[in-house]
């Protein structure tokens, strides 16, 4: 054992690589080095003394030599990708005019406290690291704007973490957090604040009035926070894959919002409080237990992307038929059976995706859509298409697999600008009926010329 190890001992010796800064070096004021080969950095870096910017990425370096706080220039120091850094210096946060250090996708599993000698810092990037805690004296870097620490092992944060007046973005996307500091009600300048997956149930009572964005998708909450209704600002809120049943009615203070995420999470009913966000463009209820949507939804005037998709709808939701102004709908994998005539109204439509449901035949109101770029019908029992079909003169994408197709429309010959056309495991005729349908030789006419579209309708059959 013993001459394996020195063995071992031996091979990392020969095999080390420290960097030597040069002369050239010692004169620049932007450094940068990739080099998966170093091993360590000279102590010498002290003599770079003109040094603004350091980028030290993708090493095999464990440490930074100390002398690497007598970089006082330095403004902007990177340290990512290197792999078997665990820990920082103290001495490192001497560079006391530092403004922005990223040490993105490293091993760091701590911060030294002194971290709040650091005056002049207004970013910082942890992600990707093995953090557990920050340090109570990052709350004292008192002109930072933007602070991500996202894909760590954060179980809580500061208390003090309130001092951060000037904070802007806050990133904490996929740590182990259960609660949030109340003294985060003070951040008056948040407008970004992510806390995607994480293990939150609540919220403060107060929390970054000024928010814009905010994201709380992937956690535990049963009960809409009622603090967001405070956050008269916002404009972007995900709350996807929870455990909500229903909303607060205070969601109707968010006046300018603009999208709504609540897919995956456990809505039996419609939320009729969504119909006062009159200036809501998305909203994405997917992957919930919808039977039917309230007649008020057409209060939603600006709505243009809708996502019901994986729900439980046997009928096409009559509500739905006032949003005039859609421009993508996507109810798929539901089981509807029949589509109304109503269909024909949403005029500014280009796409809709009705694949994996149970519909056998398609209206005719459905050529009405002279918008619809993009028409998704796979996974039904579809055995015929309407002549009206051809009438779609800026279809692109048309999907039709796993159907009962034998033929397609005589009428469908004329649409120009089709690229994509999916007629897998259908049983289309090998020619269609003159002057009525069309059959696979006469797809295969039709579409010959169009370079990228012919060998992928032939594979197609």
């Amino acid at each position: 054992m013993n001459i394996i190890c020195r063995a071992l001992t031996l091979f990392q010796i020969l095999w080390a690589k420290e960097y030597e800064f040069t002369t050239e070096d010692m004169s620049k004021t932007h450094l940068y080095m990739t080099d998966p080969e170093i091993t360590s950095l000279s102590d010498n870096i002290k003599e770079c003394t003109k040094l603004k910017y350091l980028g030290i990425n993708l090493t095999k370096i464990t440490s930074l030599p100390l002398s690497i706080g007598e970089l006082e220039n330095l403004e902007s120091l990177t340290l990512s990708n290197n792999y078997y850094l665990e820990l920082l210096p103290e001495e490192l946060f001497n560079c006391s005019k530092l403004e922005r250090l990223n040490l993105h996708s490293n091993k760091l599993t701590s911060l030294p406290d002194n971290i709040r000698q650091l005056k002049y810092l207004e970013e910082l990037n942890l992600d990707l690291n093995k953090l557990q805690s920050l340090p109570a004296g990052l709350c004292e870097c008192s002109k930072l704007k933007k602070l991500c620490a996202s894909i760590n092992e954060l179980t809580s944060l500061p208390d003090e973490l309130g001092k951060l007046e000037m904070l802007e973005v806050l990133k904490l996307e996929k740590n182990k957090l259960k609660e949030l500091p109340a003294s985060i009600g003070n951040l008056k300048k948040m407008v970004t604040l992510n806390l995607r997956k994480n293990d939150l149930d609540s919220l403060p009572e107060e929390i970054c009035e000024n928010l814009t964005f905010l994201d709380l998708s992937e956690n535990q909450f049963r009960q809409f926070p009622a603090a967001i209704g405070k956050c008269l600002q916002l404009k972007e809120l995900k709350l996807s894959n929870n455990k909500l049943e229903k909303l607060d009615a205070n969601i109707g203070n968010l006046i300018k919002l603009t999208s709504l995420r609540l897919e995956k999470n456990q809505f039996k009913q419609f939320p009729i409080e969504i119909t006062e966000l009159r200036n809501l463009n998305y909203l994405y209820l997917n992957e919930n237990h919808l039977t039917d949507i309230t007649a008020e939804m057409g209060k939603l005037e600006k709505l243009t992307t809708l996502s019901l998709a994986d729900n439980k709808f046997e009928q096409f939701p009559n509500g739905l038929t006032k949003l005039r102004h859609l421009t993508s709908l996507d109810i798929s994998h539901n089981q509807l059976k029949v589509l109304p005539a109503e269909i024909g109204d949403f005029k500014s439509l280009k796409a809709f995706f009705l694949d994996f449901n149970e519909l056998e035949i398609l209206p005719d109101e459905l050529g009405k859509l002279q918008n619809l770029s993009s028409l998704y019908l796979g996974n039904n029992n579809i055995k015929s298409l309407p002549e009206s079909m051809g009438k779609l003169k800026v279809l692109r994408i048309l999907s039709l697999k796993n159907n009962k197709l034998n033929y397609l429309p005589h009428e469908m010959k004329d649409l120009p600008r089709i690229f994509s056309l999916n007629l897998q495991n259908n049983e289309i005729l090998d020619a269609g009926i003159e002057e009525e349908t069309l059959g696979k030789k006469e797809l295969k006419e039709i579409f010959k010329s169009r370079v990228h579209f012919q060998n992928h309708l032939i594979n197609l059959f």
